[in-house]
């Protein structure tokens, strides 16, 4: 609880630039995965950038995963939200990933993904 309340209260306090540089690296890490990841079907889609950072990964037209990071607790529900969670972290980003974290727990839920469309 406390450390949620230390990431949020670090969060407001960023000004505007530190904001803007946050999406930034967002944005520009999100396109690498999209790329990464076209190559086996997959289409990664952002649906709210933060609080909670969420996205929608289809495969052929068709909702594959939904992903979710909210209050330290990021999962990835298969085949969309509710139905059967294949995956749970807790990153130290509370409503957004860190910088440094984006890459790491995106890539480790498409690879349990990519399992789980291989069975």
């Amino acid at each position: 609880m406390a450390l949620t309340l230390i990431q949020s209260l670090r969060r407001l306090s960023q000004g505007s630039s530190g904001w803007r540089n946050t999406f930034v690296t967002q944005d520009s890490q999100v396109e690498l995965l999209q790329k990464l990841y076209a190559a086996n079907g997959l289409e990664l889609k952002m649906t709210c950038p933060a609080c909670p950072e969420q996205y929608d990964v289809f495969k052929d037209g068709q909702q594959v995963a939904y992903f979710r990071l909210r209050h330290g607790e990021f999962s990835v529900d298969y085949p969309s939200c509710n139905k059967e969670t294949i995956y749970e972290a807790e990153p130290n980003g509370d409503g957004c990933f860190d910088s440094d974290e984006r890459l790491v727990y995106l890539t480790r839920a498409m690879r349990v993904l990519l399992t789980k469309l291989a069975a």
